[in-house]
């Protein structure tokens, strides 16, 4: 008998993103659902928890399909949905469909990867997907195919895959690394009309930095879906040396 597998689907672009019901009604065929999301736009917001006020949850139905409202995080609703709804019995995490990739260093910065971590740190597979492209039926097809694929692949440990689409059609797909993206930081002051002033923070890209031929910005830029394997472990191995060597004859 197929076993029917407990999804978890969230996002951090809230209730009108453009892929979540078509990624929805993919999933659908997988098995059971809980779909909860922010009730607002939450990204950039990173791996925020809301710990010093309640997080109020209300159900709606949105084409056909049960949708749980969150006053919290990307990372709130996951770990509402894990431990709360589906009483730690959730196969795995997908968050997304994010518009617009998530690529490189900005993987820190996003709401949608921050949901995949927080389902590994509740030792649950957590997946991002990201888009360039528009076409979020074709995008939600092929990523019921990868994820259905991850399912069927027991390797005994959580993953967390970042998972970004190419603006067009897909030529297929790439295993990669982080890539490299730089930006022009702005921050934009003005005056509001009693005389305070207020600033937004802006950023520009200015390019994307071709290090090796396997980053996800390579494989985004050639067409490809890049799927990156990250880890919630940031140590910065290669200067743990260093850093000692530093320190080694510091005395408090």
């Amino acid at each position: 008998m197929k076993k029917k597998y407990k999804i978890l689907i969230t996002n951090d672009d809230g209730l009108f993103s453009f892929g979540l019901i078509p990624l929805v009604k993919e999933l659908s065929k997988l098995g059971e659902l809980c779909v909860i999301i922010p009730e607002k736009e939450m990204s950039a917001i990173s791996h925020s928890l809301t710990l010093f006020s309640p997080v109020r949850v209300k159900e709606i139905k949105f084409d056909r399909f049960k949708i749980k409202l969150v006053s919290g995080t990307p990372a709130d609703c996951v770990r509402l949905g894990i431990i709360e709804f589906q009483k730690k019995q959730t196969d795995i995490v997908i968050s997304g469909i994010n518009q617009g990739p998530n690529l490189g260093q900005d993987v820190n910065y996003s709401g949608t990867v921050a949901a995949a971590r927080e389902a590994v740190f509740l030792n649950t597979t957590g997946v991002a997907i990201s888009t360039n492209g528009t076409n979020y039926e074709l995008i939600s097809k092929i990523s019921r195919k990868i994820i259905e694929k991850i399912l069927k692949t027991n390797l005994g440990k959580p993953l967390l895959l970042n998972i970004n689409f190419p603006k067009n059609k897909p030529k297929g797909i790439q295993i990669t690394s982080l890539g490299d993206r730089r930006y022009k930081e702005m921050v934009h002051k003005k005056i509001d009309p009693v005389g305070v002033p207020y600033y937004w923070l802006k950023s520009k890209l200015v390019c994307n930095v071709v290090q090796n031929n396997v980053s996800d910005v390579v494989a985004v830029t050639k067409g490809y879906i890049s799927i990156t394997p990250l880890t919630y472990d940031i140590t910065d191995y290669k200067n743990l040396h260093e850093v000692k060597k530093i320190f080694s004859d510091f005395n408090i």
